[in-house]
């Protein structure tokens, strides 16, 4: 028997479900409510495992009781879990109606509890069930399926493993070029999520395709990787694996050293897994290189192990294969008879099984067996039913291969037609985007029309608003002033005058003293100032008849004389084309500038300096006392000040943190 290559598709696809297997249902664990619990868990999952290769009853035992803690704390995923590894078991026995029983069951779980990740991977084991059964196409759209799926919801490792199913499924039909492609994709994902487990697998299984196409350098740099990704995973399994196909890789060249090597690391790694199905692979292909180096005894050990593991294991779908190999062993040792025999019990199960592949390489070892007892009745009769079946075979294969490459053709029309329709509905987006992004256009130069015109409208009504407000203000100065000057011309010509006439009237009197009546006289005289006084500050009547630059040298002088504080007037340009309303403004403001300084500053000086240049006029205040607080426009009532500024059409400035003193500026046009 020949069990030396893995490119056969129903060998590679077992061996790749059985690794598959392996990570799948290690993934997603859910957290327990103990941590107790969630290592009895792990205890139980370990041994299912492990059992799931030579020993069923502790598997379903172990397997059960898991479940049973899972539904007790309130948990499923353990139970998908192990109804895949029943799966496995079943699968890896051939027996893929009771295997898809388990993997649908997984499914409908992995649905009710709406795990995708779970329904992903119970999807792909449904899919290479149906490879196994000859459906083909259903497992084709599965693995399309949940790779599409799981691409949506951004799962790599489904993905991965849809990918590398669609790759065996095309190596299969020997669409090498789409097998590749899904091959190098698949690695991409593993590459970008740094996947090394599965990374190594998709390395391996792309190594073996290579090594089938006779492209051995690619081979053995895949199978390279592939070691190396086991190594960094630790994954025993898959170094038994790559070994095992690097083996095949060295003996194919002629390297029987190298061959026997890396069949003895598979061998071991093999038996530290408890693999029965990588055991009886490396243990054959080692019998292979007992007999090229003519060891027939050790090449007839090797392949009773075999047989003992198989049979031990209960993988059936193996047993011809392991009597075939016991045959030839007995052909190397000329034992015919031997052989024959081996090859009848081998033939049996191959019919039991109705596998036609298996029941062909029985009638080809027969004829061979016969022919060389000279029974070439038998020999031809055996050689008919060879050829038979292989014709059967090939028309069965040719038939499943027009079916997929219909399908594949029906695929490609669909697929064209969709981007046909695609192209049109981009089209049509592209016309649609366009208008909209004209309408767009239309709308957004209309608002931002509106938002001008409404922009321009609030800022003319600002400005007529602020217009009005100054007019508003020179009216009620023009006013104040106007009634100042009223109450003051009363003041001066009534009281005044009143004033006088007592004082008149007082001098001709003789009944009062000599002393009281200097002291009348004194009385009258001070009324009489006071009244003048007030009757100035209320409107400066003087100055309808002196120029602005006399009247503040006047207000200084005076200020100095009652006050003590030092006064220095500038006057160097004159002011004296202002007009009375102006100069009225110009005097209020350095007096209400003055009296602040008294009240509030505590200075020793001041100063004033009238400055003209060609086309406006400037002022300056400054004292030396001390300043003015943050809060100085709600303490000291700059109103009047700021009005009568604006009423000269002019500028005020004030900095209080000149010299820690008051310095009031003001410009105005001429």
């Amino acid at each position: 028997m020949k069990f030396t290559k893995l490119g056969n598709f129903q060998t590679k696809l077992l061996l790749f479900v059985f690794v598959l297997s392996f990570f799948s249902t290690s993934v997603n664990a859910q957290k327990t409510k103990k941590v107790s619990t969630a290592e009895l868990a792990k205890s139980l999952m370990d041994s299912v495992k492990s059992f799931s290769f030579y020993d069923s009853t502790k598997m379903f035992a172990y397997g059960d009781q898991l479940i049973k803690v899972s539904k007790k704390y309130g948990f499923r995923t353990p139970e998908i879990e192990v109804t895949i590894v029943y799966g496995n078991f079943y699968y890896y026995r051939a027996q893929f109606l009771k295997a898809l029983v388990f993997y649908k069951k997984a499914l409908s779980i992995s649905e009710s509890i709406r795990d995708n990740h779970f329904k992903a991977l119970s999807l792909i084991k449904i899919a290479y069930v149906k490879s196994a059964l000859s459906d083909f196409e259903v497992s084709r759209k599965i693995f399309s399926a949940v790779y599409l799926f799981s691409k949506e919801r951004l799962d790599t490792l489904p993905q991965i493993e849809a990918l590398n199913g669609i790759g065996i499924l095309s190596e299969s039909f020997n669409n090498i070029e789409k097998a590749i492609s899904s091959y190098k994709l698949a690695i991409a994902l593993a590459e970008k999520a740094r996947l090394y487990y599965e990374y190594g697998y998709v390395k391996n299984n792309i190594g073996l395709l290579y090594f089938n196409l006779e492209e051995d350098s690619l081979a053995y740099l895949n199978f390279t990787d592939a070691i190396k990704c086991a190594d960094i995973s630790k994954s025993k399994k898959l170094k038994a694996h790559t070994n095992l196909n690097m083996g095949l890789y060295y003996k194919k060249i002629g390297d029987i050293a190298s061959a026997e090597k890396n069949y003895r690391l598979s061998l071991r790694q093999s038996e530290i897994d408890h693999s029965p199905i990588d055991l009886i692979a490396t243990m054959t292909n080692l019998a292979e290189i007992a007999k090229i180096k003519n060891e027939k005894q050790h090449a007839e050990a090797l392949y009773d192990s075999a047989m003992t593991i198989c049979f031990k294991a209960g993988l059936e779908e193996y047993y011809s294969l392991m009597y075939y190999g016991k045959a030839e062993s007995k052909e190397l040792l000329n034992d015919i008879p031997a052989a024959i025999h081996f090859t009848n019990l081998g033939l049996e199960w191959a019919v039991k099984r109705k596998n036609a592949s298996s029941e062909q390489q029985g009638y080809s070892l027969l004829s061979k067996y016969y022919e060389k007892i000279n029974d070439h009745k038998s020999a031809l009769i055996y050689f008919k039913k060879n050829t038979a079946i292989a014709d059967s075979l090939n028309n069965e294969n040719y038939v499943s291969k027009i079916k997929y490459l219909n399908s594949q053709e029906e695929i490609l029309e669909k697929n064209q037609s969709f981007e046909k329709e695609k192209n049109k509905n981009l089209l049509l987006e592209k016309d649609f985007e366009k208008a909209r992004e004209g309408k767009n256009r239309i709308v957004t130069v209309f608002i931002f029309i509106v938002l001008i015109v409404i922009a321009s409208f609030v800022f003319s009504y600002e400005k007529l608003k602020r217009k009005n407000l100054k007019k508003h203000r020179k009216i009620v100065l023009e006013l104040t002033d106007k009634e100042r000057s009223n109450i003051a011309r009363d003041l001066h010509d009534e009281v005044g005058q009143i004033l006088s006439i007592l004082k008149n009237k007082q001098s001709k009197l003789n009944v009062i003293n000599e002393n009281d009546k200097i002291e009348l006289i004194q009385l009258l005289d001070d009324a009489i100032d006071k009244t003048r006084s007030i009757s100035l500050r209320f409107h400066p009547k003087f100055l309808e008849h002196i120029e602005i630059n006399q009247a503040i040298s006047f207000l200084l002088t005076e200020l100095e004389k009652n006050t003590g504080i030092v006064c220095i007037f500038e006057n160097v340009d004159s002011f004296n084309s202002l007009s009375l309303i102006d100069r009225i403004h110009v005097y209020r403001i350095i007096q209400e500038c003055a009296s602040n300084t008294i009240k509030h500053a505590n200075a020793t000086s001041i100063r004033v300096d009238f400055v003209k240049s060609d086309d406006k006029y400037q002022i300056t205040y400054q004292d030396n006392g001390k300043g003015l607080s943050k809060d100085f426009k709600k303490r000291f009532g700059l109103m009047s000040i700021e009005e009568r500024v604006d009423a000269l059409n002019g500028k005020l400035t004030i900095n209080t943190k000149k010299s820690n003193s008051f310095y009031l500026e003001i410009h105005f046009p001429c």
